[in-house]
């Protein structure tokens, strides 16, 4: 099993985080189950990955806004390497973002259609339109978690790996 320490070294900006019912932070878990049940997958948030300093970061959408986060503080994640080539421009595109607002509205039309503008975000939605931008531009059907980690694994044959924090 990979634990966080050993790990996060494999850990590189741009790589796609995401957190599942089955490996999480229960609290978390608890807070977000609705989400996966209403997407009918056990995944429930993504983020990017955002290493400097030797930290390894995550830049998330979560409620009130989007955020950078030290990754170790969040409990069980996967990590999917994406070989992104984590440019100063990628990275603009990323820290630009920081402290705009994340809308629950957004979310729920993930359900059920493509949510539109760079405004506000929810957490899948920001991490697919960073990756669009950054080599992984086609097959995104669904801006939920699951879609996000469901079209990396099942269209760009990526893996998964579980975590343990």
């Amino acid at each position: 099993m990979n634990t966080y320490q050993s790990y996060r070294g494999n850990i590189r900006s741009g790589d796609t985080i995401s957190f599942s019912r089955q490996g999480g932070n229960p609290f978390l878990a608890f807070i977000f189950y609705i989400i996966s049940a209403v997407t009918g997958s056990t995944w429930y948030h993504t983020g990017t990955a955002y290493v400097i300093g030797g930290r390894v970061f995550i830049i998330e959408a979560v409620w009130p806004r989007v955020r950078i986060y030290p990754l170790g503080y969040l409990g069980s994640f996967y990590h999917m390497g994406l070989d992104i080539n984590f440019t100063e421009e990628s990275e603009r595109m990323l820290l630009s973002q920081v402290g705009k607002p994340y809308s629950i509205i957004k979310a729920i039309i993930a359900v059920f259609l493509t949510p539109r503008g760079t405004a506000s975000w929810q957490c899948s939605m920001l991490n697919i339109e960073f990756l669009k931008a950054n080599g992984y531009p086609d097959h995104w059907d669904q801006y939920t978690p699951g879609g996000c980690v469901n079209t990396l694994v099942e269209r760009y044959g990526k893996n998964n790996e579980f975590v343990k924090n």
